[in-house]
């Protein structure tokens, strides 16, 4: 509603609206709407989820439009079939599930819309020179 006050529809500062723990706030009504046109309102969002079966169980089939329209994704390490396999589905590659579902802790699998996935190492945040401030 407040993109509309503004001229073109867009807010004046970019928002970045963080969903930690997604499924835990509840059913959102016409989220995939929202997320599919937040961008053209200077909008963006950050699901974050344990696993894809989270919001399947709150959105049921629309999980995949969901996915569809996060422009990012990244797996991380999960024993979880349904998260191994869209990950091995978006590598699109000759690779098994059993390899993503065991892949090392400390790595990860980054999609990025227009790009090819790639895998990459976790930053571990406790070798940052400013770590000790936030303890």
């Amino acid at each position: 509603k407040e993109s509309s006050k503004h001229r073109n529809g867009k807010l004046p500062i970019r928002v970045m609206c963080v969903l930690d723990e997604f499924t835990n706030l509840g059913y959102i009504p016409n989220f995939i709407d929202r997320l599919a046109t937040c961008s053209l309102m200077n909008m963006n969002y950050m699901i974050l989820v344990q696993s894809i079966a989270q919001i399947k169980v709150m959105y049921g089939d629309c999980w995949k439009d969901i996915l569809c329209n996060c422009d990012t994704y990244v797996h991380f390490q999960s024993i979880s079939y349904l998260d191994c396999e869209y990950a091995r589905h978006m590598i699109d590659d000759l690779i098994c599930v059993e390899e993503i579902r065991y892949m090392p802790i400390n790595e990860c699998i980054v999609y990025v819309r227009g790009e090819k996935p790639f895998w990459d190492y976790i930053y571990d945040v406790e070798k940052h020179e400013n770590y000790r401030f936030i303890k």
